[in-house]
């Protein structure tokens, strides 16, 4: 750990960081921290990647300067590190950063913000459930679905009338979690969906909001329904 600070070689720096990320021990984090005070972008990239490998949270504070650095990759870097470690004390941070110009460190702040589970933060998530970037909605309905928010769920069912079957499934596991019986109505609908898939995640979420009368309808349609799976769900 000592070689570590005193070394001067970048070379010998980079592979010491990356060792001490594999090894994920706890010690090294003190020194790793002092090395986010290089000038060296690349550093301290490796030092965010091994300090998300670690795992210790109140490490995460310290790369919270790098969420505005002018260097895109080092944005993105820090911005997984907080996906994999979640800080409460980040909360804010990673909210300003949904403004981002950089749409994979915006994505990240996202699923970051839903592993926090922090429900100050679903007003400054919602926006995104209505993203013109696929990738955006998918990862906004992840986030809200670990938030378990009922705010959501309007905008949750406009999901599942997009035209993408990913985002469809994202946001029926995200009403799933959110199990809110007001939803029933609108996600039978797609109980005659063309994608079996589809229909199996819409039978899960009734299958936690549904009453009796949901409960027969759904022994109807999957009397005959043609895919074995979306049969025994």
């Amino acid at each position: 750990l000592e070689l570590l600070l005193v070394t001067q070689d970048l070379g010998p720096k980079y592979d010491l960081v990356i060792l001490l990320g594999r090894l994920k021990s706890t010690e090294a984090v003190k020194p790793l921290t002092h090395l986010l005070n290089s000038s060296d972008r690349s550093l301290q990239g490796h030092v965010a990647e091994s300090l998300r490998s670690i795992g210790d949270p109140k490490s995460m504070t310290s790369l919270l300067p790098l969420l505005k650095s002018d260097d895109e990759k080092l944005r993105i870097q820090v911005a997984s590190a907080f996906g994999r470690v979640p800080h409460p004390g980040c909360a804010r941070a990673l909210i300003e950063s949904l403004e981002d110009e950089n749409l994979e460190v915006r994505k990240l702040c996202v699923a970051a913000l839903g592993e926090l589970r922090d429900k100050r933060a679903v007003p400054a998530l919602v926006p995104f459930l209505k993203d013109s970037h696929t990738e955006m909605r998918i990862a906004a309905a992840e986030a809200m679905g670990c938030m378990g928010d009922r705010r959501a769920v309007p905008d949750l069912l406009k999901m599942i009338e997009d035209q993408d079957e990913s985002v469809i499934l994202k946001a029926l596991s995200a009403l799933r979690k959110i199990k809110e019986p007001a939803t029933a109505p609108t996600v039978m609908k797609l109980l005659l969906h063309e994608n079996s898939h589809v229909r199996q995640r819409a039978i899960e979420v009734l299958g936690h909001v549904g009453d009796a009368v949901v409960a027969e309808r759904l022994e109807q349609i999957l009397k005959n329904d043609g895919s074995e799976e979306v049969r025994v769900s």
